[in-house]
């Protein structure tokens, strides 16, 4: 089972990628103060444990956050952040 540093590290590396290298930690430190937790939630679950799984292309599935974040209509700095990516 992975645990939830792996899933960190996973996240970080793929957040680094997509945003530039030390994106990860720059969105860690602005993010410190408002709330820490969700930051380091958002690493771990939705980039290390659902954006860096195997099957899809990193092109495919920015596309496929980007159709997404259209649908849900309320989401616009993810949209801005993920088209961007």
């Amino acid at each position: 089972m992975i645990t939830n540093t792996e899933l960190r590290e996973q996240g970080m590396r793929l957040f680094n990628e997509l945003y530039g290298n030390g994106a990860g930690e720059e969105l860690r430190k602005d993010m410190a103060d408002l709330c820490p937790d969700f930051t380091d939630i958002s690493i771990e679950w939705a980039m290390g444990g659902i954006l860096a799984r195997p099957g899809l292309d990193a092109k495919t599935r920015e596309m496929v956050v980007i159709a997404s974040c259209v649908t849900l209509g309320h989401t616009v700095p993810q949209l801005r952040a993920h088209a961007q990516a």
